[in-house]
C-alpha cells in the first residue's frame, strides 16, 4: 500500500486513460452540505401537529458533525451519455421484440433514443484532455472546484455514519430521519433498475483507491482524522480489488 496526498492522487488519476474499475473508500457529508435543521416527521406526526425535534448532529453554531464512511466499486473515465444511450437502445429493442417488431437501427434508433433520454443541464462538467479523451474529474461550472466523477458505483459491505464529536457509530436506519430522500432518475427514459448512476465525489473525502492492482491510502487534508473514523477506514482496506468493468461499448 502506498500513502499519497490528495494532490498526488489528482496527479496519479490525471495519467489514467481508458475506462477503469476502481475500489474506493470515501468519507462524505451524507447531506451534501445541506443538513436538515429538524428531524423529518411522518405524515401522521405532521397532521397531529407534534413538536419538531432539532437535528441532533448540528451544534448551536450551525456545524454539522455527521460523516458517512463507505467502501465501494466504481468506474471512471467513461462517457455518461454514451452509457445511457446504449441502455436506452437495449430497452427499446427489447420492448419491440416482445411485441414481435423488428429492432430499430441507424437514424430511427437515434430518434427513438432522443425521445426518451432528455439531456439536461448540470452543475458540473466532465473534464476532458486536449485530445478529447476523458479524465476522471468533473469541474464545478461556477466555482471551478475539481471533483472525482464515477459511474456504476456499487456499495461493498455496510456504510456507517459517525458523529465526529464523540465517535458514536450509527447505521442508516438510525439516522434516516435526518438524511435526504433519494429521488428517482426520470430523465434517462430507463426503468429504475436499469438507470445509469454516476457520483461526484469531493476530492478531500476520498481516503483510499485501488486500481491497476495498486492500493493507495490518501492522506486527509488539514486536521487529523478522528480516531473512530480512522478505525472504520482501516476495517475497509482489505479485499478492495475492483470487479471487471461493465460493458459500455457499442
Amino acid at each position: 500500500m502506498k500513502s499519497i496526498s490528495t494532490r498526488q492522487m489528482i496527479e496519479l488519476l490525471s495519467e489514467a486513460k481508458g475506462a477503469k474499475m476502481v475500489g474506493m473508500i470515501a468519507v462524505t457529508d451524507p447531506c451534501n452540505g445541506k443538513p436538515m435543521k429538524f428531524c423529518r416527521q411522518s405524515g401522521e406526526e405532521k397532521v397531529a401537529g407534534l413538536q419538531k425535534f432539532p437535528n441532533p448532529f448540528i451544534d448551536d453554531d450551525g456545524v454539522f458533525h455527521l460523516v458517512k464512511v463507505q467502501r465501494g466499486h466504481a468506474m471512471f473515465n467513461c462517457r455518461y451519455n454514451k452509457a445511457v444511450e446504449k441502455r436506452v437502445a437495449q430497452e427499446i429493442n427489447a420492448e419491440r421484440a416482445l411485441v414481435g417488431e423488428s429492432p430499430l437501427e441507424g437514424d430511427a434508433l437515434t430518434a427513438a433514443i432522443d425521445e426518451r433520454f432528455r439531456k439536461g443541464e448540470n452543475w458540473q462538467n466532465a473534464v476532458l484532455r486536449p485530445d478529447g479523451t476523458m479524465t476522471p474529474f468533473a469541474e464545478h461550472k461556477t466555482t471551478g472546484e475539481l471533483y472525482l466523477r464515477t459511474m456504476f458505483y456499487s456499495l461493498v459491505g455496510d456504510c456507517v455514519y459517525i458523529d465526529r464529536r464523540d465517535g458514536r457509530i450509527f447505521r442508516r436506519e438510525d439516522v434516516a430521519d435526518i438524511l435526504p430522500v433519494k429521488s428517482e432518475n426520470k430523465n434517462q427514459g430507463l426503468s429504475q433498475e436499469n438507470v445509469v448512476r454516476y457520483n461526484v465525489w469531493k476530492l478531500d473525502g476520498v481516503r483510499a483507491l485501488k486500481f491497476d492492482s495498486e492500493l493507495y491510502r490518501v492522506r486527509p487534508v488539514g486536521e487529523a482524522e478522528a480516531e473512530i473514523v480512522f478505525e472504520e477506514l482501516n476495517k475497509r482496506l482489505a479485499d478492495m480489488e475492483p470487479p471487471t468493468p461493465p460493458d459500455i461499448t457499442e
